[in-house]
């Protein structure tokens, strides 16, 4: 078990605000484009952030002897599969959750649009400030 020093704290941590820094400005491109987001969602977005990167940073740096020393294109390549191979469960199961996510969202989605044409009121769809008339859809 590998011993806690007060330069592996002092590592551990400068990391974590690169982290933290790095999620501020992909909030700020996500805002600055004009993406709808809350409070909350940055809390989210932080909680993402420092676990991805944490989860990828022992797996990499440990790895580290199979891309370092290489030339420019092979190190890369060694690097993205180095990056793919230790974050393979990660994502399967993010997709999975999203996809169960996207499958009750639809559900939602298509009910509500039955009902609107169940109504059969001439109800205006909006999209980022674009309102359409259903009956223009059909």
């Amino acid at each position: 078990m590998p011993t806690i020093t007060s330069k592996s704290l002092a590592r551990f941590f400068g990391r974590q605000f690169i982290f933290v820094f790095i999620c501020i400005v992909a909030f700020a491109m996500f805002w600055a484009i004009g993406q709808p987001l809350k409070a909350r969602h940055f809390i989210t977005f932080l909680l993402y952030t420092l676990c991805f990167s944490n989860l990828v940073t022992a797996p990499t740096n440990n790895l580290r002897f199979l891309y370092a020393e290489r030339q420019f294109p092979y190190n890369c390549l060694a690097f993205l599969i180095v990056l793919v191979l230790s974050q393979g469960t990660l994502t399967r199961a993010r997709h999975a959750h999203s996809l169960a996510e996207g499958t009750r969202q639809r559900r939602q989605v298509s009910l509500s649009s039955r009902r609107q044409v169940v109504n059969s009121e001439v109800q205006p769809t909006c999209w980022r400030g674009i309102c359409v008339p259903l009956s223009n859809c059909f």
